[in-house]
């Protein structure tokens, strides 16, 4: 007996744009305004657009600029390369993950970076922060980290450096920039916390110096700091992994989608230096 399955390139896409934390399916405009009031720049969700044409596989972008939300088209060109009002802003995505993710550096010719996602459930999960969600996309980084604890607060870092030697790490979300890490490290027998965040050139640096690396990701930035560099007292050594490294990085299913409201939205038009624009 042979079984022949055949599924669409759109019914796939839906898939995958599914399977993404942020992604609230068929809300109208109004209801993907309201979940970002309030919310500091750069806070973002993706939607579907409405008026669509079935199989164009086109969504909504929804970005806090400037305090007020914005609107971006987000869709894939004639080439498969996923795009933000028609530009791939340097990156080669290949899924629409990949091009969310890669605003959440700073690029040019966009002028927010993307910092925490607006999840699309209302389960009881811990928030997953942009950082957080690049690890989870290991393709922003550079590869998977085991030294990296998502859901570690200060004081369980701390419980979880006791008793280690000088130059013992780990890395953990930022408890209130969310567009940042912190990199724990064990220093003259006590654990101290450090912020690392990529800088406007989008080089990854500790407490806002990239000692002359150049870290394209924050796991080339701590390798280098494994050797000595000027201005960094301890050399990190052994890294604390994380034992769920590897399982699938925890988030709520998704809310069943609402009938969506009939809405117009036109396309953005390009602009040389695009600001985020109004629907």
């Amino acid at each position: 007996i042979i079984v022949v399955i055949v599924c669409s390139a759109n019914s796939i896409v839906q898939t995958e744009a599914m399977s993404v934390p942020y992604d609230h399916g068929a809300i109208a405009k109004p209801q993907g305004d309201a979940l970002l009031a309030g919310k500091p720049d750069g806070t973002y969700l993706v939607r579907d657009k409405a008026d669509a044409d079935p199989g164009t596989n086109s969504h909504i972008l929804s970005v806090v600029f400037k305090g007020k939300a914005t609107s971006h088209l987000l869709k894939p060109n004639a080439d498969g390369v996923w795009c933000i009002n028609g530009k791939s802003f340097g990156a080669d995505s290949k899924t629409m993950d990949e091009a969310v993710q890669n605003l959440t550096s700073p690029r040019k010719g966009w002028p927010v970076v993307l910092t925490a996602p607006v999840l699309s459930s209302k389960g009881g999960a811990p928030p997953i922060t942009a950082a957080s969600a690049a690890f989870a996309a290991s393709a922003s980084l550079g590869g998977t980290c085991d030294y990296f604890h998502p859901e570690a607060t200060e004081a369980q870092a701390k419980k979880m450096m006791a008793g280690k030697e000088d130059g013992t790490y780990l890395v953990r979300p930022h408890s209130s920039d969310p567009a940042g890490l912190i990199l724990s490290v064990v220093y003259k027998g006590k654990a101290t916390s450090h912020l690392l965040k990529p800088n406007a050139e989008g080089v990854w640096c500790v407490n806002k110096k990239d000692f002359g690396l150049n870290g394209q990701t924050y796991q080339q930035t701590l390798d280098g700091l494994k050797a000595p560099v000027s201005g960094w007292p301890c050399l990190l050594k052994e890294a604390i992994t994380n034992s769920a490294v590897g399982k699938p990085v925890p988030v709520p299913a998704p809310a069943p989608a609402p009938e969506p409201e009939p809405e117009p939205e036109p396309e953005p038009e390009p602009e040389p230096e695009p600001e985020p624009e109004p629907e």
